[in-house]
This record gives structure tokens, C-alpha cells and sequence, in this order.
């Protein structure tokens, strides 16, 4: 979602009500809704700097994590996939006030919970990791490289994000 104004609001407000629903079908929802903003100070994504250009409030879902363990059983499994395309459909149907006598159900007087407009823009959480080491493995002088060993942990996230950097002038 947009970093900004009241797109941030809207995305906030209906990204909550996603988690929520994710959250009934055993997703991790712990990172709780967020934003990236880019180095140039606009919004990260592509899809959502766009859409906020054309005035459409936009989000991106992202159900689960291929390279984590605890998410396999819902990216491998054909009814898995279809119960969090269908938490999707209920968290739309909520957040617009949706009903169906088709599948009898009415969100008519569904609360969504309103979130302020900020003043300024929302920026990505930066704050670093409750514990990080990294340990030297092995290192060969004449070739200069090295063999690291990184642990990090957040406990308010199930996912850590890591930037590589590489410095010529570090040996």
C-alpha cells in the first residue's frame, strides 16, 4: 500500500481486515500491513506508485513465503489455495459492505476500523534486529574470500530482511 496520505488510510484500514481473514486460515500475519518507500521517496512498488498516480487506493497481498516452511502446506495444497483466495473475497466483501443471498451472507454492517491520514509519509520499518551474529567460517588469504555465517532474529517478525554489501576496501 501507499506510504502516503489518504492512500496509506485506505490501504491501512483494508489491509487489516486482510490480515484478519489470513490470519483465520493459519497464515502468519505477524509483520502486520506495511509500506516500502523508495530511495527517491516515493512509493516502492510500481503497481501502487501507479495506481496512486491515477487516484485508485491499491494493495499487494502476499499470502505466504515459498522459502518458508511453516507456508508450504498452503502453496502446495489445490484447497488451500482456494480458501485464501477466498479469504481474499471476504475481506473485500467486508471492507466495501458487500452481501449475497446467493451464499447468504451480508457485511452490510461490517465496521471497518478507520485509520488517520498521516501528516506525512509512513515509512517502512527500519528498526534492526533484536540479535544478529555473524561468525567467520573460513578465510584464504590469497584469494581473499570468505566464508560468513549470518543468524538474525526479529520476534516481532517471523522474517528478516538482509542487505548484502560488499567492500573492496575491507581486508
Amino acid at each position: 500500500m501507499s506510504g502516503f496520505g489518504e492512500y496509506y488510510a485506505t490501504g491501512a484500514s483494508f489491509g487489516k481486515i486482510v490480515l484478519q481473514e489470513l490470519s483465520q486460515q493459519g497464515i502468519f500475519t505477524g509483520r502486520g500491513v506495511k509500506t516500502r518507500i523508495g530511495a527517491d521517496g516515493t512509493d516502492y512498488y510500481g503497481v501502487i506508485m501507479h495506481c496512486t498516480a491515477r487516484e485508485i487506493p491499491a494493495v499487494i497481498v502476499e499470502h505466504c513465503y515459498m522459502d518458508e516452511l511453516r507456508d508450504e502446506s498452503f502453496w502446495r495444497n489445490e484447497e488451500a489455495l482456494d480458501a485464501l483466495g477466498k479469504a481474499d473475497a471476504t475481506a473485500v466483501a467486508k471492507y466495501f459492505g458487500l452481501r449475497s443471498e446467493e451464499l447468504a451472507v451480508d457485511y452490510g454492517d461490517y465496521v471497518t476500523e478507520a485509520v488517520s491520514t498521516p501528516s506525512g509519509v509512513v515509512y517502512q520499518d527500519f528498526t534492526p534486529p533484536d540479535f544478529c551474529k555473524a561468525t567467520l567460517l573460513a578465510y584464504d588469504a590469497n584469494t581473499r574470500m570468505a566464508s560468513v555465517h549470518v543468524e538474525a532474529r526479529d520476534y516481532q517478525s517471523g522474517i528478516c530482511y538482509f542487505v548484502r554489501q560488499f567492500y573492496s576496501e575491507c581486508f
